[in-house]
């Protein structure tokens, strides 16, 4: 699916955790699931070798979950 294409440009893009912060938004304004999306980068972290690249999911698994400041929050 094309989640996984995102989630692997953000680990290579400038500003990554902003960047993928936005494209979430995105996909969330366009109707996708939060549970999908939630699934999805779980998934995605699960495969993932480089613990570098596992704790950015983290990062982003934490704004979504709310563990951040109010204006990063996801809904």
């Amino acid at each position: 699916m094309r989640f996984r294409s995102i989630f692997e440009q953000a680990l290579i893009h400038e500003n990554g955790i902003q960047w993928l912060h936005e494209q979430l938004i995105k996909l969330r304004s366009e109707g996708v699931a939060r549970e999908t999306l939630l699934s999805e980068l779980w998934e995605f972290h699960n495969q993932l070798e480089n613990e570098t690249d596992q704790d950015f999911i983290k990062d982003i698994l934490d704004i979504f979950y709310g563990w951040c400041s109010p204006h990063w929050c996801i809904d």
